[in-house]
Parts: C-alpha cells; structure tokens; sequence
C-alpha cells in the first residue's frame, strides 16, 4: 500500500475575509456566523484520494491582523499550497492579496501552488470587487481563482482544493520522473569512466 502524502495548505488573507469558516465548512461543520477572528495558527487535518494518490491535508488558519503578520510568516515555511482569500466586499482585502502573495513567495520561491478565493460570494449585490478583477489578480500570478462561498456554496472552495491538489501532485511527480532521469544520466556517465 502506497504511503500517505502529508500536504500543508494555508489560507492567507486580511482579518474578516471568511479564512475560519471555509476551512470549518470545509471539514464538515457548519457556518458559523459568530466566528471570531482567528489570533493565532490553527490546523486541521483530512484524509483524501486523489489521483489514486492518498492525501493527508493539513489546512491551517492564519491571522490576518497586521499585528500577527509577523507570527504568521512563520506558519508559511514548509507549506505546498498558499490560498489567498479576500472579502469580494471589501476592497482593502482584495488590494492587500499582493502584500500575501509576495510575502508567501518571499518564504517559499515561485514555483508554489497558489489559489485565490474571491469569498463571500453570496453577497454578490455587495461586492466591490468584480470576478474579472479576481481573475486578473490570479491569472497574473500564475494561479487558480474561485468565486467562494462558505455560507451558502462551501463545494465551490472545495473543488478549488482539488484543482490545486492535483496540481500539486502533478507537479511533485514531475520533480519525481525529472530527478529519476538525472540519476539514470550520472549512472550512465559513471559507467563509461569505469
């Protein structure tokens, strides 16, 4: 039996974008309107399949506060996929989506798996931020974009997940095949001196 794969997901974002309850909707409980901001790190843990591939996925839950952006960049090290969530009904949260991306690709390199979740979908007549504007933000960057809702569409983060976990493991099997053929090359070459 295949080995589970352990992959770190965190959601990075400005306080009040709804990071606390897509990842609770996420592992089955329900919306919680009255959830407080998050003031520390928190993880979670699922198992799934994918790609015939078992996954063990540690979500974590971050501060968004500027006063725990510093505790934060801590959490990012060792992370494979970065979420980066705003509120589509305020504009502040959606502008400070670069301060995250560069803060997480200052921590991990560029070649990362990144989402971004326009959240709160379901207060479309309020929105600030168009769709189009999200996916500009996320085609720039070279990631995938969801339009979520944890209160009233939770499946929508959740295929963003699986969009980004297959692109993980995608790309992980790459790195995998590409260090096999290095090997066999040294091997190669070992054996014409020898």
């Amino acid at each position: 039996m295949a080995e589970n794969i352990d992959i770190k997901i965190i959601l990075l974002g400005e306080t009040g974008t709804g990071k606390t309850n897509l990842i609770i909707t996420y592992y089955g409980e329900k919306f919680d309107i009255n959830s407080k901001s998050t003031l520390d790190s928190k993880t979670n843990f699922k198992k799934l399949t994918i790609n015939n591939r078992q996954c063990v996925i540690n979500m974590w839950d971050t501060a968004g506060q500027e006063q725990y952006r510093s505790i934060t960049k801590t959490f990012i090290n060792g992370t494979d996929i970065v979420i980066l969530v705003y509120d589509i009904t305020r504009r502040d949260t959606f502008l400070e989506l670069n301060y995250w991306f560069d803060t997480a690709t200052l921590q991990l390199g560029e070649n990362d798996v990144f989402g971004v979740a326009g959240n709160k979908s379901d207060l479309f007549i309020d929105a600030k931020v168009t769709p189009e504007k999200g996916e500009l933000f996320a085609e720039q960057k070279g990631c995938f974009f969801s339009l979520t809702s944890a209160k009233k569409d939770p499946k929508s983060f959740e295929v963003l997940v699986e969009k980004l976990l297959e692109k993980y493991l995608k790309n992980k099997n790459i790195i995998k095949n590409s260090e096999k053929i290095i090997i066999s090359e040294i091997k190669k070459k070992k054996k014409k001196f020898c």
